[in-house]
This record gives structure tokens, sequence and C-alpha cells, in this order.
């Protein structure tokens, strides 16, 4: 008679950072707060995604700018 062995589950994000750096994952480091988790985006590479919202607050900070004719 054989015995199916389970495989032991894999440790989650939370628990592996826990343990490597020793802090909670989800806590702000400023403030102590818990962070809320706002969205993921699959497929994209990690140096894109701060990227995308560098070019974006660019573009709102041209789209903010005043007329030359209000700057006199």
């Amino acid at each position: 008679m054989q015995q199916c062995r389970k495989k032991p589950e894999k440790p989650g994000f939370a628990v592996l950072i826990k343990g490597f750096l020793g802090t909670d994952p989800y806590k702000c480091i400023l403030c102590g707060e818990r962070l809320r988790f706002a969205g993921a985006q699959a497929g994209t590479q990690t140096m894109e995604l701060p990227l995308e919202r560098l070019r974006g607050m660019e573009k709102k900070r041209w789209l903010r700018m005043p007329e030359p004719d209000q700057c006199a």
C-alpha cells in the first residue's frame, strides 16, 4: 500500500518578505498605516511601470501649463 505524499504549500509573498526583511510588506514604512492593493498589470516589465507613471505625470504638467499670453 503506497501513500501519496502531498507537496508542501509554497509560502506566499508576504511570508517571504517578512522572513527576509523582517517587516510587514503591507505596512507603510513612513507612517505605519496599512497599505491597500491598488492594482496589478500582467505582462509588463518591472522598470516599465515607473516610466509609464513618470510619462503620465509629465503629460499632466504639460497640459496644465498656462497659455503664453497668461504668463505676461
